[in-house]
């Protein structure tokens, strides 16, 4: 699902573009290019400067070439226009099993991120995703093995069920047509979610939070009917068990106990049906990145990918 943690900067001039087979992927990348590849896969609805510029250039230090994109149908990356998704029509059709309208799947979209790595000519990567982004890492875990050195799944789940994994509350907030009569009542609609899903321990001050905001919505102004499609994506995809019986890279599942949107015992769930998948429980951390656990994160993701790093170069895997 969306986060609510968004950088502090933000220049179209870093942005870089990768014209994909169907679809044009924004991104930018952090560290040196010979350094081994983190990429990481952000959420629903989520442009990627969700993921903390300070987390990014944290890990870039550390020694890693960090990459970070926005999903096909937000930010700068191409809009699949002209697809309007009923989403009500689509959950009574899931509920009774029928078949399902959605333009793309996350299958198409964790194809996008192996077609990125072929852009940068990038044979295999360490893989970090949160939410959706952590379900989109499981698919191209699976379908793509030999991409994928590491895994690290942040705040996700097993995918969209019968019943939703995920606070049906919460999420309709984020994914429902909404019109504002002027930016001032956007930014107060948003900030009011970012409450809701984020972190109760580690609130961000609201001055900063509309710093953040004025600079991801002059990016980008209009995400929300990409964010439907994206949804539509997850419950055309559904249950993710399939792909997860596929998944034997080196695993491990970060959560916050503080997370309403999608509960800690997912994530949990998703590290028991992952072969030998560790689980972290971070106390603190809701549906987001709160600034003072972001160190802890940042050792959390290096120390895992390092590891299995160190394994490959000691058999003479080349990446």
């Amino acid at each position: 699902m969306a986060l609510c943690s968004l950088p502090t900067t933000c220049s179209r001039l870093s942005v870089k573009y990768a014209h994909l087979n169907r679809v044009r992927i924004a991104y930018e990348t952090f560290g040196d290019p010979a350094a081994p590849t983190l990429l990481l896969i952000m959420g629903l609805g989520a442009q990627m400067l969700v993921w903390p510029d300070a987390l990014c250039r944290h890990l870039a230090s550390q020694g890693f070439h960090v990459v970070r994109f926005d999903n096909r149908d937000i930010g700068l990356s191409s809009k699949i226009d002209g697809i309007n998704t009923n989403l009500t029509l689509n959950l009574i059709r899931k509920k009774f099993g029928l078949a399902l309208s959605a333009p793309y799947n996350l299958e198409d979209m964790a194809q996008d991120a192996a077609e990125l790595l072929d852009h940068l000519n990038i044979k295999r990567a360490h893989i970090a995703g949160a939410s959706m982004g952590g379900m989109i890492a499981q698919v191209l875990a699976a379908n793509h093995p030999e991409r994928v050195i590491s895994l690290s799944l942040i705040m996700t789940s097993s995918g969209f069920s019968a019943m939703p994994t995920f606070s049906p509350r919460l999420a309709l907030s984020l994914i429902r047509k909404q019109t504002f009569q002027n930016r001032d009542l956007l930014y107060q609609h948003k900030i009011k979610l970012i409450r809701a899903i984020g972190s109760t321990s580690y609130p961000a001050p609201e001055a900063e939070l509309l710093s953040r905001l004025s600079r991801v919505i002059e990016r980008c102004d209009n995400d929300a009917p990409g964010t439907r499609r994206q949804t539509t994506a997850m419950m055309v995809t559904g249950r993710l068990d399939r792909f997860q019986n596929k998944i034997f890279c080196p695993t491990q599942v970060l959560h916050g106990d503080e997370d309403q949107l999608i509960r800690a015992a997912q994530g949990r769930e998703v590290a028991q049906r992952i072969r030998g998948a560790s689980y972290e429980l971070i106390q603190g951390m809701g549906h987001d990145f709160p600034t003072p656990l972001l160190a802890r994160i940042s050792r959390l993701l290096r120390q895992h990918a390092q590891q299995y790093q160190n394994i490959h170069h000691l058999v003479g895997t080349k990446y």
